[in-house]
């Protein structure tokens, strides 16, 4: 069985196949277990918050954490004798899969409730609040009918300007400056609100 789990800051995976030949990429490190540590004992270990936060502790880079080899071989864990660390393992498989048996419930609620939201706003700004009023066709496939006594206009005409991005993705770590100008991206529109990570700003 392949485990993947990805953190806000470490991801890893167990390969179930030994020996097996790999190039890594920057970033990336492969861990061997000796006889006697468990794999997937060692997997909850690096995925603890323990771990996590001695990499952001010593970490480089000031955008994805990063530490070397040596640093990892330094992490100091308790060991227990394998057949605690089997057992843990046991233990935690039956707990986490219940735990995220529930998670996957509250998701499929989630999801629904989203879908619900969404078609609430579409129900209300595109075809009104009141069932009962007249309708026209809007002459737009994708709108269909709207109230017979609204315009059909442009986005442009309601905006005094409309500015997109020029760059992003082009700019890299080393150009960000601390109390420049705020880089707004994807992440930072949260709840219709735009928060600015503050580390995240360009020279002017």
């Amino acid at each position: 069985m392949t485990r993947t789990c990805i953190g806000d800051g470490v991801r890893c995976a167990i390969l179930d196949k030994e020996d097996v030949p790999a190039l890594l990429n920057q970033r990336v490190a492969r861990l061997v277990n000796r006889d006697n540590t468990s794999n997937i004992f060692l997997f909850h270990v690096l995925m603890t918050s323990y771990f996590e936060n001695y990499v952001l502790s010593i970490q480089r880079d000031t955008t994805v954490p990063h530490i070397s080899g040596s640093e990892i071989a330094h992490f100091e864990i308790g060991h227990p004798p394998l057949d605690e660390q089997n057992n843990i393992v046991t233990f935690l498989d039956l707990r986490i899969s219940n735990i995220d048996k529930l998670l996957d419930d509250q998701e499929h609620i989630i999801e629904l409730l989203k879908e619900k939201r969404s078609a609430l706003i579409t129900q209300a700004v595109i075809k009104g609040l009141d069932p009962n009023v007249p309708m026209k066709d809007s002459g737009v496939e994708l709108i269909g009918e709207i109230p017979a006594h609204w315009e059909l206009i442009r986005l442009g005409m309601l905006n005094q300007e409309i500015q997109t991005g020029p760059f992003g993705t082009q700019l890299h770590s080393d150009e960000y400056v601390m109390n420049g100008t705020p880089i707004i991206n994807a992440t930072h529109l949260k709840s219709g609100i735009i928060t600015p990570d503050e580390k995240v700003t360009a020279d002017n």
